[in-house]
């Protein structure tokens, strides 16, 4: 640093000689390099300084936006989050809050058994001490909450701990609602059952229908050997008696199984003319043993005989009543407290078709209908059941008691048979299922007249018997031959062939079962047919498929007589065979 002219100067005037002179300027310009340093060394200071105090703000910047960025990150989250100490929770996030419905002061005086379920509650405490003693880092449990509103929501949950500053213990929450997950794995798991039980029910019909035709070749034996027997018998009354039984004991077996069988047969239509309030009677002689005592049964048929037919498929028609019969009976027995009075009741009238049904459809106003109300006064149902009852395994029963097919199946078998149906109920006073079915335009019965069995007693011929059950065959020869007829019975369909090859032009008519061995009846009708085709051939069978009988008949059978047959469904085919031949 050097001094100006001005400082010299004064200097100068102050000093005795230029000696002197020299002397304190070198001093001055010592003491001022001094401080020039001096303030060098200041001016570096204060710069390090400040940039050090940049620094630190820089860095406190930084870590105030971590912390901002951190704490959005928190709070945003779409999945629960908190904190908890000393078993509080003292922070939460709003994904967390919402979950269970609490406000953050709420929540905060809240315990962890407060919010959640008493299961779950123990398996949770035992991994959170499995946290304090450092025997797991962390965890991940399914468990239940219980929020404000009471209501139960699942969720999992990953826990974790860490010692904040002052080494205190803290615990994190995460926590993912799967409420919507285990429902919808519940949905599944209950139409997986409904599956397996619907499998169960057709694997059922697969073995009624493998059975079927065994049983009925037994029942066609007992029948035929009991009518034969009846003649036998005449005169002695207790005989008469013993024998009347066995056949009606032998009737109403042949008709179980056709009821089971026509239950477990799907797909087409055997449509008839039906006498619905026969129908009802089947129904209710199958299900009043599985009906508890206290519970009356009642029928009320406001209909003659020509306004109670409809046309129909009667093993569906008898699938329907067996349905909404059994489900009345339930909603009788699932009444708690038990009702005093419990009652089912059957009513059967003709009536004008209801306008709410008429405008659904192109049917006439005024077009008369049979209406089958089916009534109890049990539990009743809700609006919400009332809106999905019809909806395929919708049910509210409990797994393995109900498929949740009944009622949808109902509905499906009213549709197809042009009818309708509707409900009324009421939670604790009953239900009443309505249905509506077109009456039957040929509702007479058809029986047979005094001429058809004048025209039976004055037929002739040749008849040859093929069947691989021996009593069948006995029976039919003894039935045949007391009619006038000669018969020839041959035990299977190979057998069968190679005589009627040996007799062609002695044979009227062949009468064979189905289900033989070797040649099946199907398969001798066809060569039959190929030797003679004007040949009538009336088929026996055990099965009561429809399919079969209308394939059977368009390759030429003449008549599918189903067992157990009565004597004169036989002598009538026969009779129009060879009237028709």
């Amino acid at each position: 640093m050097s001094l100006d002219s001005a400082i010299l100067d004064e200097l100068k005037s102050c000093c005795k000689d230029d000696a002197a002179f020299e002397r304190m300027r070198a001093l001055l310009e010592a003491r001022f390099s001094t401080c020039n340093e001096v303030e060098s060394m200041l001016q570096h200071t204060v710069e390090v300084l400040q940039g050090e105090v940049r620094e630190q703000i820089r860095i406190e910047e930084e870590l105030a936006a971590q912390e901002q960025f951190y704490r959005s990150l928190f709070e945003n989250a779409n999945i629960g989050l908190a904190f908890k100490k000393n078993d509080k929770i003292v922070r939460a996030n709003r994904a967390y809050l919402e979950m269970l419905g609490y406000s953050a002061d709420e929540i905060a005086q809240k315990t962890l058994a407060d919010i959640t379920h008493l299961d779950d509650l123990p398996q949770q405490l035992a991994l959170n001490a499995q946290l304090v003693r450092g025997e797991i880092s962390q965890y991940t449990l399914t468990k239940r909450y219980i929020r404000k509103d009471g209501s139960v929501i699942w969720s999992e949950i990953n826990g974790s701990a860490f010692r904040d500053k002052h080494n205190q213990l803290i615990f994190l929450i995460v926590a993912k609602d799967i409420t919507l997950q285990k429902q919808m794995e519940a949905e599944r798991e209950l139409l997986y059952e409904q599956l397996l039980q619907s499998q169960k029910m057709e694997s059922i019909g697969v073995l009624a229908s493998g059975v079927a035709h065994e049983f009925n070749n037994i029942l066609a034996g007992i029948l035929g050997a009991t009518t034969l027997l009846k003649k036998e018998v005449v005169g002695n009354p207790k005989a008469e008696k013993r024998v009347a039984q066995i056949e009606t004991a032998s009737q109403r077996a042949a008709t179980i199984v056709k009821q089971m069988l026509g239950f477990a047969r799907k797909g087409k239509m055997n449509v008839q003319t039906i006498d619905l309030r026969q129908c009802i009677k089947n129904v209710l002689n199958m299900v009043e043993p599985t009906i508890d005592k206290p519970i009356v049964v009642k029928t009320d048929f406001q209909v003659d005989d020509a306004t109670a037919f409809i046309e129909g498929d009667e093993g569906q028609l008898e699938q329907v009543i067996l349905n909404l019969a059994v489900n009345a009976r339930d909603a009788l027995l699932e009444a708690i407290p038990p009702i005093d009075n419990p009652e089912i009741s059957l009513t059967l009238a003709c009536e004008t078709t209801p306008k709410n049904l008429a405008s659904e459809s192109s049917l006439p106003s005024d077009m008369k209908m049979l209406h089958l109300a089916v009534r109890d006064n049990g539990i009743g149902m809700s609006k919400e059941v009332q809106a999905k009852m019809f909806e395929p395994f919708f049910t509210t029963k409990e797994v393995g008691k109900g498929t949740g097919l009944g009622l949808s199946m109902v509905y499906g078998i009213v549709k197809n048979h042009q009818g309708f149906i509707s409900v009324e109920s009421t939670v604790g006073e009953g239900t009443t299922f309505h249905l509506y079915f077109p009456l039957s335009e040929k509702w007479r019965m058809q029986i047979h007249s005094k001429e058809n069995s004048d025209v039976i007693g004055a037929m002739k011929g040749t008849i040859l018997v093929v069947d691989d059950e021996p009593f069948i065959r006995e029976f039919l020869s003894e039935i045949l031959e007391e009619n006038g007829f000669l018969v020839y019975t041959e035990s299977s369909g190979k057998s069968g062939l190679a005589f009627f090859e040996a007799h062609r032009e002695e044979i009227d008519l062949v009468v064979t079962d189905r289900n033989m061995p070797e040649l099946d009846g199907e398969r001798l009708l066809m060569q039959l047919k190929s030797i003679r085709p004007s040949l009538p051939v009336i088929l026996i069978t055990g099965n009561i498929e429809n399919d079969i009988t209308d394939r059977l008949e368009q390759s030429g059978a003449h008549k599918v007589l189903r067992k157990p047959f009565d004597p004169e469904d036989l002598l009538s085919a026969i009779a129009s065979a060879l009237q028709s031949n």
